[in-house]
């Protein structure tokens, strides 16, 4: 039987959050160009133009994990930072570069002209590429870098301030432990006794525990 806790645990282990996070972008992204967002949204759901934002859904989304997941690590974790900003730009180019078959996708669903659907003056490869797809795709890929650097930022700070708390306490608890040695208290001098006083001490009180177990100190009864 599945619980809802179970459900919601595959629903955050596998980031199935960030679905609507991608459509509330890409409805906002799309809606700044059309001016008209309830349209947007039936275009995106409803009209042959939904395969177009597929296109855009699908490979903006991977470009954007294979920054964060592959990129980020391998190369801008461990200071190959040149390496590292070619490797984005050539992601970004590759990401717009796959989204651009899908306005002629659209096109051959709705059974029009690319110009036609789009409304576009010149509705050739590079115009899309330029115009749409590669400014969306730089977009998505700068505000996930930001998020993800901002919460690494606030993980590392974080870190550091328990860092140096519990560094703080070691450093309390042990400047305690050495008053405490200062502070114990001293035996004066004429309590202090030399071995052979301290010998003869301990033997005066086996013999008189020796006396007793035999019966030699015991108190008369009237």
């Amino acid at each position: 039987m599945v619980t809802k806790r179970s459900v919601n645990n595959w629903y955050f282990k596998y980031k199935l959050y960030h679905l609507p996070l991608w459509f509330l972008y890409h409805w906002m992204w799309w809606s700044i160009g059309d001016g008209d967002p309830l349209k947007v949204i039936s275009d995106m759901l409803t009209s042959p133009l939904i395969l177009k934002f597929g296109f855009y859904f699908v490979f903006q989304a991977i470009g954007v994990y294979f920054n964060l997941y592959f990129l980020i690590p391998r190369f801008l974790d461990k200071g190959q930072y040149l390496q590292y900003v070619l490797l984005v730009i050539l992601t970004v180019v590759t990401t717009a570069s796959l989204i651009v078959p899908g306005y002629y996708a659209s096109a051959w669903l709705a059974g029009k002209a690319v110009d036609d659907v789009f409304y576009a003056t010149t509705p050739h490869y590079l115009y899309f590429f330029k115009a749409n797809s590669l400014p969306s795709s730089m977009a998505s890929m700068t505000l996930a870098m930001s998020v993800k650097l901002t919460k690494k930022w606030i993980a590392t700070r974080k870190r550091e301030r328990l860092l140096k708390s519990r560094l703080r306490n070691q450093l309390l608890a042990r400047r305690h432990q050495e008053l405490a040695l200062l502070n114990l208290p001293r035996l004066l001098p004429s309590q202090r006794r030399s071995p052979s006083q301290f010998l003869f001490h301990r033997r005066e009180s086996a013999d008189f525990a020796a006396f007793s177990r035999r019966g030699l100190f015991t108190t008369s009864q009237t």
